[in-house]
């Protein structure tokens, strides 16, 4: 009797131990299956996918964010400039606003050492130059500019047109003749654009000068239109002759 009850305890005891096994593997069968994303069948609805609400991505705004710091920048500081009449009656407020910019610039420069951003056209055309138009138009006395536009059109669109093309001409002629250095390549095409881009002045020093000794109010405005006006046509003029040029190669090509 001792040794059957022996046999039937250790019999009871490994199907216990067997048991337990199986249990413990159906309830790790049973987690893992949890765990997993549950399997659509083909005919059920798909599981709604999840919504991005934000996402940060500084490079796709990073050119008008900082233009628009830029600008708040030179505002608030024109601003502070023209308010201090005693810092302003020995600097001008220009040399004022161009020294805040060598120090800005130089901060950035000594932080990042090296350049992070460089003025592009794109850049110039949609950001700088609308504020610096809106400005000059707003203050511009329309009445007086209006009343001579005849004259305001003609320097600033004959005679910069005018200017353009004795220029280039001119340079043309001087290279053709061999008086430039024989390492200049260029055709009558780029010494035209080169002329393009100086026969616009802007005259900044006169019409300042024109301010303080009050000369004769058309002849201020008609300076100041031709200013306004020669530097469209001088866009116009090198976005014309842009596409018949190749930079960097010197000669001039067939647009194409």
């Amino acid at each position: 009797m001792g040794a059957g009850s022996a046999r039937d305890v250790r019999v009871t005891r490994a199907g216990a131990g067997i048991a337990a096994e199986r249990r413990g593997a159906a309830g790790a069968a049973r987690r893992d299956a949890a765990m997993q994303p549950p399997v659509a069948s083909p005919g059920s609805p798909a599981a709604p996918e999840s919504v991005e609400l934000l996402r940060w991505q500084w490079q796709e705004v990073q050119v008008p964010c900082l233009v628009a710091a830029w600008i708040l920048v030179a505002s608030l500081a024109k601003i502070v400039f023209h308010l201090s009449r005693k810092v302003t009656s020995v600097v001008p407020e220009s040399c004022l606003l161009i020294l805040l910019g060598l120090g800005l610039g130089g901060i950035v420069l000594a932080v990042a050492k090296k350049a992070e951003y460089q003025l592009e056209p794109n850049m110039f055309f949609l950001f700088l130059l609308p504020p610096i138009v809106l400005d000059s138009g707003y203050f511009m006395p329309s009445r007086l500019f209006f009343d001579n536009i005849g004259a305001i059109l003609t320097y600033a669109v004959v005679g910069t047109l005018w200017n353009s093309f004795t220029t280039g001409t001119a340079l043309w002629g001087l290279h053709r003749a061999g008086l430039m250095d024989p390492g200049v390549e260029a055709g009558l095409m780029d010494f035209l654009l080169f002329g393009s881009l100086i026969s616009a002045v802007d005259p900044v020093a006169v019409l300042a000068v024109f301010e303080e000794v009050h000369v004769n109010e058309t002849l201020f405005i008609i300076v100041f239109g031709e200013s306004l006006l020669n530097d469209a046509v001088t866009v116009v003029s090198w976005s014309l002759g842009n596409p018949s040029v190749e930079p960097g190669l010197g000669q001039s090509a067939a647009p194409g």
